[in-house]
């Protein structure tokens, strides 16, 4: 008689989702808990430092939380930076409704990708499965991810 070897099941990817809007917060909270992730929401970036403080993430997808300085020239980098910094190896992906222009050196600056808003949830869920399933291979490259609009789309 042969024993059965058991393996324990993988562990839920792990996301923090950053952004200062709550309805898109909560949407996706809900949407990506019931995608069997375990997702973690920060509403502004004290609260992002603070889940970054405690907790490692396989994936962050991170709203500018992009800030006018004295001139109404848009600020989009210091909460992205922060939030980076604090990621470690975590892969941080932007997600703003700001336009993609205004994130030209995203990649220069060591993020994993550009998400646009507004965005058609499949689409997004699909996306963040694309990252994350790189991710847990280990395989992650330009190639395989980049923009919402290079990634696979759900149908």
């Amino acid at each position: 008689m042969h024993s059965r070897i058991e393996t324990p099941p993988a562990r839920p990817h792990t996301l923090l989702v950053v952004d200062d809007e709550r309805p898109i917060l909560d949407l996706l909270g809900e949407a990506l808990t019931e995608e069997g992730l375990r997702v973690t929401l920060a509403a502004d970036l004290p609260a992002a430092v603070a889940a970054l403080g405690h907790d490692r993430f396989d994936l962050i997808l991170a709203d500018s939380l992009a800030e006018f300085d004295s001139d109404f020239a848009l600020d989009q980098w210091p909460a992205l930076e922060t939030i980076k910094t604090r990621a470690g190896t975590s892969r941080v992906v932007i997600f703003s409704a700001h336009p993609q222009r205004h994130f030209a050196r995203w990649q220069a600056r060591g993020f994993a990708g550009f998400i646009a808003k507004p965005f058609d949830l499949d689409e997004l869920v699909e996306t963040i499965r694309v990252y994350l399933s790189a991710e847990r291979a280990g395989a992650l490259s330009d190639d395989t991810v980049g923009t919402a609009s290079r990634a696979p789309h759900a149908r």
